[in-house]
């Protein structure tokens, strides 16, 4: 417990260092402290909770807000026109009938699944220590 908040700290390091718009050697240096460290305690037994795109886990999450799902794009008329140009057309000019769409089986998870992992989780041999602080959405 008393080393989550120096990963926590370790975490906030990396993520700035890498956010800057060169990689020098201070980050590399950074990036193979963290990755030793890391190999280190998960020798020991701890394992990190952190993965976006999970199913929501409320024994492995907790969740501080709600994403909501982003919107697809709407086809554009240039869409249209090349869609129009580069389609082949039959012998009598008009476009063959499109193939129907396969259906897509649904999926096994119908509930909220984490969007971003503000915050990590850990394990250690199997008991959860402190929950993944995280945002689900649809």
């Amino acid at each position: 417990m008393s080393l989550l908040p120096v990963l926590d700290a370790l975490d906030l390091a990396t993520e700035h260092l890498r956010s800057q718009a060169e990689t020098n050697d201070a980050v590399k240096a950074l990036e193979q402290i963290d990755a030793l460290l890391r190999d280190t305690l998960a020798r020991e037994g701890l394992e990190r909770i952190d993965a976006v795109g999970v199913p929501f886990d409320p024994t492995a999450h907790d969740a501080v807000g709600h994403m909501p799902p982003s919107p697809s794009p709407a086809p554009g008329p240039e869409d249209a026109a090349t869609t129009e140009a580069t389609t082949p057309s039959g012998p009598s000019g008009k476009r063959p009938a499109k193939p129907a769409k396969a259906t897509k089986a649904a999926p096994e998870n119908d509930g909220p699944t984490v969007a971003k992992v503000m915050r990590a989780g850990y394990r250690m041999k199997s008991k959860l220590i402190r929950p993944a602080m995280v945002l689900v959405g649809d």
